[in-house]
C-alpha cells in the first residue's frame, strides 16, 4: 500500500465521521449535545480538506 493510497484510506474514515456527527447532530434534541456534534462534523470537514488537499499534490507531483 503506497502513502496516497494509506491518506485515501484515512479520508474515507473521516468522511464516515463526519456523516455520523452529523446524522446524529440533526437528531438530537438537547442543544449543547448537538452544539458538540457540529463541532466533531466541523473538525472532520477541516481534517477532510487537509486530505484532500495532500491527496491532490501528491497526485500531481507523480507519487502515485
Amino acid at each position: 500500500m503506497n502513502q496516497i493510497e494509506k491518506l485515501q484510506d484515512i479520508l474515507n474514515d473521516e468522511i464516515a465521521h463526519q456523516l455520523f456527527y452529523n446524522e446524529h447532530a440533526v437528531r438530537i434534541t438537547d442543544s449543547a449535545t448537538r452544539q458538540f456534534l457540529m463541532q466533531l462534523r466541523d473538525d472532520k470537514m477541516r481534517n477532510i480538506t487537509l486530505l484532500q488537499t495532500e491527496i491532490d499534490k501528491m497526485r500531481k507531483q507523480g507519487k502515485v
